[in-house]
C-alpha cells in the first residue's frame, strides 16, 4: 500500500470502512458456506460471483461518492489485482475476475442502483430453493414406505421396491452340483427377474439344491442365504445378488 498515493490510499481505507458499516464481512461467511454446500452447482458458483460482484461495485461507487477520488481509486485497484504474491488484505478487496467489470463501472460515473443486488439476491433464492429440492427428489432421504418380506431381509435384501415376477406360478427347482450362476439363470428364465452380479462377483464352487413350490423370494432364500450371498432389488423385475454382509 506504501505505492499508493494520498488519494488512492484514502479511498482504499474508505473501501474497507463501508464493508464494515454494512456488515458486509457477515454475508461473506454466509456466501462461503452456501458455495462450500452446493460445490457441485455450476449455477450456483455463478450467482454467488454476481452477489460479490454487485457488492464490490456498489461499495466502489460509494467510495467516489465519498472522496471524490476516481482516477486514484481505479489505480489502486490495478495495482493490488496485479501483485504477486497478492497482499493478505487484498485478497477480499480485489479480485481479478471482477476487475474488468468494476473498472468498467467506475469509467462510466454513474451511481450504482441497489436494483440489480436485490435482482440478483432473488435469483439466489430461487437457485438455492431449487437445487434443494433437486437433490431431496434425487437422494433417498427417508425409508421407502414399502416393507421388505421377511424372506428378503433374511436374505439381506434392503428395503426398496417390491418383486414383481412375470409368472405369478409356485417355483419348482432341483439342481445336483450345479454353479451357482447357472442356477440363477434358471430361476430368472422361470420367474422373469433379471439378476446381475456385483462387480468381483466370483462363482461359487459346485452346488445343489431342491425347492418345491416356492415363491421368488422364498427360492432366494434358500438358495443364497446358505451359501454366503445376499440379494438387492433394484426394481420389480431385476435383482443384483453378491456376497453377503456379515
Amino acid at each position: 500500500m506504501n505505492d499508493l498515493s494520498p488519494d488512492a490510499q484514502r479511498a482504499v481505507v474508505c473501501h474497507e470502512l463501508l464493508h464494515v458499516s454494512r456488515h458486509d464481512w457477515a454475508w461473506t461467511l454466509v456466501e462461503e458456506g452456501v458455495q462450500t454446500a452446493f460445490w457441485f452447482h455450476p449455477a450456483m458458483w455463478w450467482a454467488l460471483g454476481q452477489v460479490q460482484l454487485s457488492r464490490e461495485e456498489t461499495v466502489d461507487e460509494l467510495v467516489v461518492v465519498r472522496t471524490g477520488v476516481r482516477r486514484p481509486y481505479m489505480n489502486a485497484l490495478m495495482i493490488f489485482a496485479e501483485a504477486r504474491p497478492a497482499p493478505a488484505s487484498a485478497i477480499p478487496y480485489v479480485r481479478r475476475r471482477h476487475l474488468a467489470s468494476r473498472l468498467r463501472r467506475l469509467s462510466q460515473e454513474t451511481i450504482m442502483s441497489p436494483a440489480r443486488l436485490a435482482l440478483t439476491g432473488a435469483a439466489l433464492v430461487i437457485v438455492i430453493l431449487g437445487s434443494s429440492l433437486g437433490v431431496v427428489s434425487a437422494l433417498p432421504l427417508h425409508a421407502s414406505t414399502l416393507a421388505p418380506t421377511p424372506t428378503a431381509i433374511q436374505a439381506g435384501a434392503t428395503a426398496g421396491p417390491r418383486l414383481e415376477p412375470a409368472s405369478t406360478e409356485p417355483i419348482n427347482i432341483k439342481f445336483k452340483d450345479a454353479s451357482m450362476t447357472h442356477i440363477l439363470g434358471a430361476i430368472s428364465s422361470m420367474s422373469g427377474i433379471a439378476i446381475t452380479y456385483e462387480k468381483g462377483f466370483v462363482d461359487l464352487p459346485k452346488v445343489s439344491v431342491d425347492v418345491k413350490d416356492a415363491t421368488i423370494e422364498e427360492v432366494l432364500d434358500q438358495i443364497l442365504t446358505p451359501n454366503g450371498l445376499s440379494y438387492r432389488v433394484i426394481d420389480a423385475r431385476s435383482i443384483l445378488v453378491g456376497r453377503r454382509v456379515r
